[in-house]
């Protein structure tokens, strides 16, 4: 069963990084542990849809960019 579980975040670790933020930093902020954060960005957790709203607001990005790993453009712009 893990291996069906394959970076459900594709762009998680990338948007932290940009955000120049660490894995604890992320985590106190959202409100979880640096291990949620952690298993979120290798793939060994799928987040639920509360998590996802508040990891996208804190990093300033799209709900659906951090999920998929695609811009709004790339969606041929039907995002929300």
């Amino acid at each position: 069963m893990q291996d069906e579980v394959e970076r459900p975040i594709p762009k998680l670790r990338e948007a932290r990084l940009e955000a120049k933020m660490t894995q604890i930093e992320l985590a106190e902020k959202a409100g979880v542990t640096r291990r949620t954060i952690s298993n979120l960005e290798s793939g060994k957790t799928l987040p639920n849809l509360s998590l996802l709203f508040v990891l996208a607001a804190i990093l300033g990005v799209a709900w659906f960019a951090l999920y998929t790993g695609r811009k709004e453009d790339e969606l041929g712009g039907q995002a929300e």
